[in-house]
């Protein structure tokens, strides 16, 4: 999914770089979309169907290329699903960085479990931020947060968890101007002046 206008993402510069979030399932990114709309801009919205790292090279290279040519002139070079890969080998090798794209991976908050055949501890979303493997392009995670009694998130119960709270606090604000505000009886203008 596509935010902004898409011929400038060809345009992005170290300054505005182009953005490609990316999701482990497809409800998951409109949960996002929906908690961060307003602060969106140039950028796709990507969701992996798990937690591949292809499908976010793919997505790059797809909607940085201005045709369908461009993208077979990739394919004579490097799969793309490894186009990340080649990048961040050949910026490596150059001395610098490609600055001009940042990967935001927007994966589970997921409970750590035991895996038996591992004999490791393992939590898939922070374990994929973790291996992502890429040095010379900015990758930030953002995972969100676990609330009170939680012990896993994901960005659709966050979307159900933020709106629950909306709603409990508009109730509450309902019922703070529901309740009726107490009468103070005027004194008299006697009473006032002389006391009685």
């Amino acid at each position: 999914m596509d935010i902004g206008d898409r011929s400038a993402f060809r345009k992005a510069t170290t300054e505005k770089p182009f953005e490609v979030y990316a999701f482990e399932a497809p409800i998951d990114m409109m949960s996002y979309y929906e908690l961060h709309k307003d602060k969106l801009d140039n950028c796709r919205l990507v969701a992996m169907n798990g937690l591949n790292k292809g499908v976010v090279s793919r997505a790059v290279v797809e909607a940085l290329s201005r045709s369908p040519e461009d993208i077979k002139e990739v394919k004579k070079v490097v799969k793309l699903q490894d186009w990340l890969d080649k990048i961040d080998q050949m910026t490596t090798a150059a001395g610098k960085r490609y600055d001009k794209l940042r990967i935001i991976l927007a994966v589970d908050n997921d409970e750590p479990k035991f895996n038996p055949e591992t004999a490791k501890i393992e939590t898939p979303g922070k374990d994929f931020v973790m291996g992502f493997g890429i040095k010379n392009i900015e990758v930030i995670p953002h995972l969100p947060k676990c609330h009170k009694g939680q012990k896993k998130n994901d960005w659709n119960d966050e979307l159900k968890y933020q709106k629950e709270k909306a709603r409990h606090q508009q109730k509450e604000q309902e019922q703070v101007r529901s309740v009726p505000k107490p009468q103070i009886e005027q004194p008299s203008m006697l009473s006032a002046v002389f006391g009685i």
